[in-house]
């Protein structure tokens, strides 16, 4: 992240329901997580750890 081309804003998309043909094409198989919930928890707090990380928070 430090030394890419992002700037400090930073987005996530949780992919947890996925119509059967974007899944093919992504070569997902099976569920991520339980619920979108989690998915944005625990990314929202690895993202920030990241940051922290890379001196961008």
């Amino acid at each position: 992240m430090g030394v890419s081309s992002f700037g400090v804003h930073t987005a996530m998309e949780s992919f947890i329901t996925v119509p059967p043909q974007i899944a093919e094409a992504l070569s997902v198989w099976r569920d991520v997580a339980p619920s979108r919930e989690e998915v944005l928890t625990d990314g929202l707090g690895f993202l920030k750890m990241k940051a922290r990380q890379y001196g961008l928070a």
